[in-house]
């Protein structure tokens, strides 16, 4: 009897390989996702440290220059973090549909393993059958020969 052989053994591979691809392109968007969150944090500390320090020169006497050049730099950090922000906003959304794309295609491998592991257990059922009806077979020709050997050498009845 011929080996056990998935029919989709080719596609069941090829799943994997996808799941993979798509599991390690997830894990790299998630690790520049955090990346990115840490340079927002970052903006923004130094903007929470830019803004107490011009609350601290605003309680004496201070030059307007200093002023202008501080909400000048407020507003830098202001657009900065905004774009960040979208930027943030953009690879979180990448990440989701990866992550929606990872989900689909394990679903669509697990179909193919609950189809292999179906096939392979019809196929070892069918084989134990067989086997079986053979066991059976030769168990009853050594019957048959057993009594006709038997009979040929017993002594004649009188």
């Amino acid at each position: 009897m011929k080996a056990y052989r998935f029919r989709f053994e080719s596609v069941l591979k090829s799943k994997k390989i996808i799941v993979d691809e798509l599991a390690s392109k997830t894990a790299r968007a998630q690790r520049i996702l955090q990346l990115e969150q840490r340079k927002v944090d970052s903006l923004r500390k130094r903007e929470a440290s830019c803004m107490q320090e011009l609350a601290l020169k605003q309680v004496g006497a201070v030059k307007s220059d200093e002023v202008h050049r501080c909400h000048r730099y407020l507003q830098q950090l202001g657009k900065a973090i905004g774009e960040q922000e979208n930027l943030i906003s953009e690879i979180a959304r990448r990440v989701d549909m990866l992550r929606e794309m990872l989900v689909e295609a394990e679903k669509e491998r697990k179909i193919f393993e609950k189809l292999d592991e179906k096939e392979r257990e019809e196929f070892l059922r069918d084989f134990s059958k067989k086997e079986r009806a053979f066991l059976d077979e030769v168990g009853t020709n050594r019957f048959v020969l057993r009594g006709a050997h038997e009979r040929m050498h017993s002594p004649p009845a009188s």
